[in-house]
C-alpha cells in the first residue's frame, strides 16, 4: 500500500515536472530593454559643472602678450596656426606650425602640449580660433588660448584682408528693437555616440566635428544670408539685455553672457529651438564661435554669423568694435 502511494507520488511528481518542462519550449525569453541614455544632457551637465562656459571664454591672449611669452619664454607657449597653408606660407609667427583642425587633436597628444603654459590658436579673424578653442576645451585642453582678433592682430597686411574689411553697416536700418519672446522649454537634441561616460561623450563629438567639419562652410553663416532668411533660423542674440534694447536682429532672441551664461543646461538650453538652425551672434563673432562649438557638439544645427554686429551694424557699438588702434606691426616669417 505505502509502496503504491509512493509509485503514485513520484509519478504525478513525474507529470508535472515534465508540464513545466514543455511548457518552456520554444519560448522566446525577452530581456529588459537597456535604460536610455541622455547623452546630450550629460555632456551638457558635465560641461556646465565641471568645465564652466564663462571660464571657457575667458582664455584669451592679444598679439602684444603672445608676442611677449615668445620673446621671454619661448619653450613655454606654442602657437597652432589653423590659417590654409597658403596663408601660412604668406607669412606667419616665429615658430608657430600650421595644423588643421583635423590634425588638432592628434598634434596637442603627440607632441605632449599639455605641459606648456600657452598653446595659442591663431586664426584670419579669431573667429576659427575661438571655434577650435571651444572644442579642445570640451575635451580637457584648458591651456589652450584663443589670439583676440586672430593673426590680423598682428600684422596690419592681413587686417587688411579681414577685419578692416569686414565691419560696416549694411543691415543696421533693419535692426528693431522690437523684442522677442524665448522658445518654452523643450528637450535637448539626441546623441547617439553610444558612450554613457561625460568625457567619452564629449571626445567621440568633439573627435568627429574637427574630423568632419570646415568651419567656413559648416559652421559659419553670413549676415546677407540671415537677413534674406530670417524665417529659417532661431537667431540667438548673445550679449546683455541692456545692448538688446538699443537694437537687434528682427526675431533675434536674447540670451546673457554673464555672471553665468544662460545657455546652460540648468537655464535656458532647452529653450533653443532643435527644429531649426541656429544663427548666434555677439559683437566681434569670437564669441559666438565658441559658443557655436559648444551648441554642435551637443547635437544642435549651430551656425555663428561672421565678424557679429562689428559687420552689420558697426556704428551702434560703443565697445568690442574692431579698431586698427588694436593691431600690431609684428614681423612676419616666411
Amino acid at each position: 500500500m505505502r509502496k503504491n502511494l509512493i509509485v503514485k507520488l513520484f509519478f504525478v511528481l513525474f507529470l508535472l515536472a515534465n508540464f513545466i518542462l514543455s511548457g518552456c519550449v520554444g519560448k522566446t525569453v525577452v530581456s529588459a530593454p537597456a535604460p536610455t541614455v541622455d547623452e546630450s544632457a550629460i555632456a551638457a551637465e558635465f560641461i556646465e559643472s565641471q568645465i564652466g562656459l564663462t571660464r571657457m571664454m575667458a582664455n584669451v591672449l592679444n598679439a602684444a602678450e603672445i608676442n611677449k611669452a615668445i620673446e621671454q619664454n619661448p619653450a613655454d607657449i606654442k602657437v597652432l596656426d589653423l590659417r590654409s597653408p597658403a596663408a601660412f606660407a604668406a607669412g606667419h609667427i616665429k615658430g608657430a606650425v600650421n595644423v588643421g583642425l583635423d590634425e588638432l587633436l592628434e598634434y596637442y597628444g603627440e607632441h605632449e602640449l599639455s605641459d606648456l603654459k600657452h598653446v595659442v590658436l591663431a586664426s584670419d579673424s579669431g573667429q576659427l580660433g575661438r571655434y577650435a578653442q571651444g572644442m579642445m576645451w570640451m575635451v580637457g585642453c584648458k591651456n589652450v588660448y584663443l589670439m583676440k582678433w586672430g593673426m590680423s592682430s598682428w600684422n596690419p597686411a592681413i587686417a587688411d584682408k579681414h577685419w578692416s574689411a569686414a565691419v560696416g553697416n549694411d543691415f543696421s536700418d533693419q535692426f528693431t528693437t522690437q523684442p522677442t519672446a524665448r522658445n518654452t522649454v523643450g528637450a535637448l537634441p539626441i546623441l547617439k555616440t553610444g558612450e554613457t561616460e561625460p568625457e567619452d561623450i564629449l571626445w567621440t563629438r568633439v573627435e568627429k566635428l574637427l574630423a568632419t567639419d570646415n568651419f567656413f562652410d559648416d559652421a559659419l553663416v553670413q549676415p546677407k544670408e540671415v537677413f534674406a532668411n530670417l524665417d529659417d533660423f532661431y537667431i540667438v542674440n548673445y550679449w546683455p539685455q541692456k545692448t538688446y534694447a538699443q537694437g537687434h536682429i528682427p526675431g533675434a532672441v536674447q540670451y546673457s553672457i554673464k555672471p553665468i551664461s544662460d545657455l546652460g543646461v540648468n537655464r535656458a538650453l532647452k529653450t533653443l529651438s532643435t527644429d531649426k538652425k541656429i544663427a548666434i551672434y555677439c559683437f566681434t563673432g569670437q564669441t559666438s564661435a565658441l559658443m557655436t562649438a559648444y551648441l554642435r557638439v551637443l547635437g544642435y544645427d549651430a551656425y555663428s554669423i561672421a565678424y557679429g554686429v562689428n559687420s552689420m551694424n558697426y556704428k551702434m557699438l560703443k565697445a568690442n568694435k574692431f579698431k586698427k588702434a588694436f593691431v600690431s606691426n609684428f614681423p612676419l616669417e616666411k
